[in-house]
């Protein structure tokens, strides 16, 4: 009974490890090349998902940013537009 309750915990345990590790090789890399990928996925189905890859850093913040506040514009439910104007989101 206790093996059987581990085997997640040790699945959960080494899926972020290899997380960690490989954001150890990709975070440099991506710093080196100048290549960042910035990647927003639609919550709602109705749009697809859009990515593309940019070469800076700052670049990437700046399209993230710019992301976010088209998503905020785009109000999925009422608790979300409630939310908003209460300053939350």
């Amino acid at each position: 009974m206790f093996v059987t309750g581990l085997v997640p915990i040790v699945f959960w345990l080494l899926n972020w490890m290899a997380a960690l590790l490989a954001t150890v090789v990709v975070w440099p890399w991506r710093v080196v090349s100048g290549r960042w990928l910035v990647v927003a996925y639609s919550t709602t189905g109705n749009h697809p998902h859009r990515w593309v890859r940019v070469r800076s850093r700052a670049a990437a913040d700046a399209l993230a940013l710019e992301w976010a506040s088209e998503v905020k514009d785009r109000y999925v439910c009422g608790l979300a537009a409630r939310a908003a104007q209460q300053g939350r989101l």
